[in-house]
């Protein structure tokens, strides 16, 4: 880390009014900040069970929703009313 003084040209003039604003305060700072470096290394064997995993619920998944007809849903006792005619 390095500093340097310096001054304003208001404090080289005599009798400045310090409330006007021609010689306005003013920092300068300069930053270094290094590259993040992530490094993640996972086993092959965690990657090849978490895509089996994967590639089962979905099968699953597709097998279960495959089997769905219109007699696999719950119809509610007022729509089954309504197709017969009741009021609601």
């Amino acid at each position: 880390m390095s500093t340097s003084t310096v001054s304003s040209p208001a404090f080289r003039i005599n009798g400045y009014d310090f409330s006007n604003s021609t010689y306005s305060t003013w920092t300068e700072s300069l930053y270094n900040i290094d590259h993040l470096r992530l490094y993640l290394v996972e086993q092959e064997s965690f990657e090849n069970v978490m895509l089996c995993l994967g590639m089962f619920v979905a099968l699953i998944s597709f097998l279960i929703v495959g089997r769905c007809n219109e007699d696999s849903f719950i119809i509610d006792e007022g729509e089954r009313l309504a197709e017969e005619g009741e009021p609601l």
